[in-house]
């Protein structure tokens, strides 16, 4: 049988022994898949292999197993391969036959010629997909992958451990923090143009991320675009792959009108490593504390929804209906659509913000304690005019090319409108205020083909902090009148804020459970809510549209969402009136 360190540091010597003992060419690959898938299913070796998330690339050797968190920023053509080979000892003319699965070059052995028109060959096709870390993915998210100092003998494994003093943001597994730690994990870096991070391509190209491109023998899988996986495979950083990038390659072949395509499409394996699937898992959710199945989670406890309300209202500094707002809008998700409507979004503006204010980016690290993957975007004039908001499609490199706008399911998009001064948009600045405008109202993202726009919908949270209300269109509106004097600090303010850990992971867990539950509503609430309606229409037909009825049933689920239930009461319907009612009136304020 195997030992941890066979499995783990050469996978590769399990593959060849079953190629070795195949009875035939699916059987032997079956085998393979069926022993790995063994390994992964139990938890404590699973987390035995290397993260490519938090471990640096140049610590994991290659052809090891590693796991990959991931979004599909782009998807290439097929790759066939010779997936079955016969080769000849040059001097004894002895023949051997191998494979070249879960590699990405032949394994020749030294004396030997690949006999390429053997009988005994066969070509197989792989799926080739460019895979980058999640956008946006908050840092106590990450701290939860972080690995522990290396056990001798085995390879780096990947399970919670605590982080040095030197690192910035909020340490997942600490029970409690000093007030320096919390100062700290307020302290948020800047937005900017001007460090992008152009090696992995990566959408947000402030963030540091790690790409690869993995390769699944699948060829039945249906691999969409911004889909977020876990991929488990051989890792693959052959030097050979970077061989085109030599500048003598371009001297012996001359430049064939391909070569930048084929540069791009072949990325240094040091920067962008291959990954050879073995195992997979489409994720739901990236949210560390709950399996990828949020049904068999056990209901949160019935204090935890006026916790996490009181926490927020301290946020919006004793708001409590601008944190009842925030609530509702956490828990929203698009479940459904019908035409062009995305059905359950909920987009917020929260006007009244004081211009030259720390509040956004500080309200900002409140949210990235709380959910999964959240993306902090000041409009600057710089910004809006330089960064690429909407993915297009590079014809000479034949690839997407990632916008910001480019967000897996689930993500939070905090657009900070107080950071946008006087001063001129150019047409590129106009082309993403538009871009981020038809994401607020509609929840698609029309990607740049050149000769054509190709939609693509999202399910972003998207929420904009302005001094007045926001140019752009949102679902819902509340201008934030604080319960209390302004704190003249606010960031020693917010650094109090923060509760333990432990009350952190519950709020975590409701918000993430929240979004995904099931809901219905019964015959009679939904009668109650006709009548309703019609009652409106008949009294202020002009002040009444589809669109509030919409914005109503919206605010109903996620009312019922909020309290653990997936059935629409009486009760709820009757909150969410008493809700809208008041905010409708502060706004006549």
């Amino acid at each position: 049988m195997p030992s941890i360190e066979d499995w783990l540091s050469n996978p590769l010597n399990i593959v060849a022994e079953a190629f070795e003992n195949r009875q035939n060419s699916k059987e032997w690959k079956q085998k393979v898949e069926e022993f790995f898938k063994n390994k992964i299913s139990d938890e404590k070796l699973c987390s035995l292999i290397p993260s490519l998330n938090s471990t640096p690339l140049h610590l994991v050797p290659s052809t090891s197993l590693v796991r990959f968190r991931c979004m599909i920023q782009d998807s290439f053509e097929p790759e066939y391969f010779l997936e079955t080979y016969e080769v000849v000892n040059k001097t004894t003319r002895e023949k051997v036959i191998g494979t070249s699965c879960y590699k990405d070059v032949i394994d020749s052995p030294d004396g030997y010629d690949v006999i390429m028109e053997s009988p005994q060959n066969e070509t197989g096709c792989r799926q080739v997909l460019f895979c980058v870390s999640i956008p946006g993915e908050t840092e106590w998210v990450k701290q939860f992958t972080l690995p522990p100092p290396p056990v001798q003998g085995v390879v780096t494994s990947n399970v919670s451990t605590k982080r040095s003093h030197d690192d910035e943001p909020m340490e997942a597994t600490e029970e409690a923090e000093d007030d320096t730690n919390k100062r700290r994990n307020l302290t948020l870096p800047e937005t900017s143009v001007d460090s992008p991070n152009l090696e992995v391509n990566h959408p947000l190209p402030w963030e540091k991320g790690q790409a690869a491109i993995v390769k699944v023998y699948d060829e039945t899988m249906d691999f969409k675009v911004n889909e977020v996986y876990e991929f488990v495979g051989i890792l693959s950083v052959d030097p050979s792959l970077s061989a085109i990038h030599d500048t003598n390659h371009d001297q012996v072949n001359g430049d064939c009108g391909h070569m930048e395509e084929l540069k791009s499409r072949s990325p240094p394996a040091s920067l962008v490593p291959r990954i050879h699937v073995i195992a997979m898992e489409k994720l739901s959710h990236n949210n560390p504390l709950l399996s990828n199945n949020v049904s068999s989670v056990p209901d949160p406890p019935s204090t935890t929804s006026d916790d996490l309300l009181d926490f927020i209202r301290k946020a919006t500094l004793g708001d409590e209906l601008a944190a009842q707002c925030i609530l509702f809008h956490l828990l929203s998700r698009v479940y459904t659509r019908s035409g062009t409507m995305a059905v359950g979004k909920l987009s917020l503006n929260i006007s009244g913000i004081p211009p030259n204010s720390p509040f956004p980016k500080l309200f900002a690290d409140v949210i990235k304690q709380l959910v999964t993957k959240c993306c902090y975007l000041p409009m600057t004039l710089d910004n809006m005019n330089k960064l690429r908001f909407v993915p297009n499609k590079n014809y000479t490199k034949n690839k997407l090319e990632p916008g910001v706008l480019q967000l897996s399911n689930g993500s939070y998009l905090l657009l900070d409108e107080t950071s946008l001064k006087p001063g001129s948009l150019d047409s590129s600045g106009v082309k993403n205020i538009r871009a981020i405008s038809t994401l607020v109202t509609t929840q698609k993202v029309d990607y740049d083909f050149q000769f054509y726009q190709t939609p693509f919908y999202h399910d972003v949270n998207c929420v904009v902090l302005s001094e007045a209300k926001s140019m752009l269109p949102c679902d819902l509106h509340i201008k934030l009148t604080p319960g209390f004097p302004v704190p003249e600090n606010l960031v020693d303010y917010f650094c109090s804020l923060l509760p333990p850990v432990e009350v952190l992971n519950k709020f975590r867990i409701y918000l993430t459970r929240g979004r995904m539950v099931e809901y219905d509503m019964e015959p009679h609430v939904m009668q109650e809510i006709e009548n309703d309606f019609v009652s409106w229409r008949r009294d202020d037909r002009d002040n009444v549209s589809a669109d509030d009825l919409h914005r109503l049933l919206v605010l109903a689920r996620v009312q019922c969402a909020s309290m653990g239930r997936n059935k629409l009461s009486s009760g709820d319907w009757g909150v969410v009136k008493k809700f809208d009612e008041k905010r409708k009136e502060r706004m006549k304020t």
